[in-house]
């Protein structure tokens, strides 16, 4: 599940700093009443806060009730999940990043004469840029889990138990696949 950078926020002020009302989470993140209502509506609706105790707020005459985040939920506790959500909101500005470079490129080439071998280095320049948005695509890539094979799932959590901590996400991922493939033939 993407979540919006206020969600996150919310997320993050409620683990860490535990119950909190609406209006004590909007003072706290510079955000909106409404904006914030909005947020904590989509993550109580995604199972990823939950409602606490009836809180006395000092101004109001009924009490309002706090939130605490859910950490029996898998999400929040998967660090793979949000090392995966990270790399996405990456990929996702580079690829943003790149087509505003593709413009440029386009508006420079324009401007450009073929003298001197301007429009050479700017190929190779922009060649470079799809490389690498490229590599970066199949690194995301690797870290999305195979098809839900009982063989497959077995042989993941055998590695994962064996060499959990001690490897980088992707390289466990890759271990895992050969395995597999392994054991497959």
């Amino acid at each position: 599940m993407n979540l919006t950078k206020i969600e996150k926020k919310i997320l993050q002020h409620l683990s860490t700093n535990g119950a909190a009302t609406v209006q004590e989470l909007a003072e706290a993140l510079a955000c909106s009443l409404s904006g914030t209502q909005n947020a904590m509506r989509t993550l109580r609706a995604a199972n990823l806060i939950r409602p606490h105790d009836l809180k006395h707020v000092p101004g109001f005459y009924k009490r309002h009730r706090t939130y605490v985040a859910n950490t029996t939920d898998a999400a929040v506790e998967n660090p793979l999940h949000d090392r995966v959500a990270a790399l996405e909101d990456a990929f996702k500005n580079l690829t943003e990043t790149h087509n505003k470079v593709v413009l440029k490129f386009s508006e420079y080439a324009k401007n450009i004469s073929h003298f001197g071998g301007k429009t050479e280095q700017l190929d190779r320049w922009f060649n470079d840029h799809e490389v690498w948005l490229t590599f970066l695509d199949d690194r995301i890539r690797a870290l999305e889990p195979a098809t839900a094979d009982p063989l497959y799932t077995e042989i993941e959590r055998d590695i994962t138990e064996t060499l959990g901590g001690k490897y980088s996400p992707e390289l466990l991922r890759a271990t895992i696949d050969n395995a597999y493939a392994e054991r497959k033939k």
